[in-house]
C-alpha cells in the first residue's frame, strides 16, 4: 500500500505547487511567445539578421496580432462613435481586416514565402495609410 500512497502524495504536492505558484511577468511573456510561435509556425532557423525565426514567421506573428487588435478594439471604439463616424470607423476596420487577412493568407503560399519582405512592406504601408485616414476621419 505504501507505493500508492507515495504516488498520491507526489501528485498532490505537484498539484499544490502548480496552483499556488504565481508566475512572473517574464515567465508569462515567454509562455505566450512560445505558444504563439508554435501555433503559427513550426520552424526555427537563424536567418542572416541573427533572428531566431525566419522573416515569414515573424510576418505571420505580426499579422496575427494585428488581426487580434482589430477584433479587440472595434467594439471599444464603436461604442464611443457617433452616427457618421461609426460608419467610417467600420469601413476603416474592414480595410484593416482585409489587408491583414490577405497578408496572412498570402504568407502561407509558396509565392508569399518567397516575397515575405514585400508582404511585410505592404502590411506596414497599408496600416500607415489606414492610420492617416483614421486620424483624418475621426472627429476631434
Amino acid at each position: 500500500m505504501a507505493p500508492a500512497d507515495t504516488g498520491v502524495a507526489v501528485f498532490e504536492e505537484r498539484l499544490r505547487q502548480a496552483v499556488t505558484r504565481v508566475p512572473s511577468l517574464p515567465d508569462l511573456a515567454a509562455r505566450l511567445t512560445h505558444a504563439v510561435t508554435v501555433a503559427i509556425d513550426r520552424t526555427k532557423t537563424a536567418d542572416a539578421g541573427g533572428h531566431g525565426l525566419p522573416l515569414v514567421s515573424r510576418l505571420r506573428i505580426a499579422t496575427f496580432f494585428a488581426l487580434a487588435c482589430g477584433v479587440v478594439f472595434l467594439p471599444v471604439e464603436s461604442s464611443e462613435a457617433a452616427g457618421g463616424a461609426a460608419s467610417s470607423l467600420l469601413v476603416l476596420y474592414a480595410w484593416h481586416a482585409v489587408l491583414t487577412s490577405f497578408v496572412l493568407i498570402a504568407s502561407f503560399t509558396a509565392r508569399g514565402e518567397r516575397n515575405a519582405d514585400r508582404l511585410a512592406v505592404l502590411l506596414v504601408v497599408g496600416h500607415a495609410v489606414n492610420l492617416h485616414v483614421y486620424v483624418y476621419v475621426w472627429p476631434a
